[in-house]
């Protein structure tokens, strides 16, 4: 996994954000600050991220505890004054789909 992500070309979140969620600033942002969070949660770099990577498969969210899983949701809902619905956050869930979760979320809050 980390080889599979280290063999990709290697982003800081800023142009992480910028290039694949750039059609508005605040798309942009909301991905840059969720990598950031979820960076503090696995046990992966990050740098190599692509869009459609699932937690479970691609960001070995299968190895963190539950705990710690909640620690992430937390701190994701908490950054953003959001709330998720129960099992909401999946481990299949893609890094794209969590940044349209949290950006419907912050809009229709």
């Amino acid at each position: 996994m980390e080889k599979r992500l280290g063999s990709r070309p290697q982003r800081t979140s800023d142009e992480f954000g910028e290039m694949f969620f750039g059609e508005t600033a605040n798309r942009a942002s909301i991905a840059k600050e969720l990598r950031e969070i979820v960076a503090k949660h696995i046990p992966v770099l990050l740098d190599g991220l692509q869009p459609d990577d699932k937690f479970q498969e691609a960001l070995s969210m299968d190895m963190v505890d539950s705990l710690s899983t909640v620690a992430l949701v937390m701190e994701i809902e908490e950054r953003f004054a959001i709330k998720f619905v129960d099992d909401e956050i999946k481990p299949d869930l893609s890094f794209r789909q969590l940044v349209d979760l949290v950006e419907r979320r912050v809009v229709n809050k």
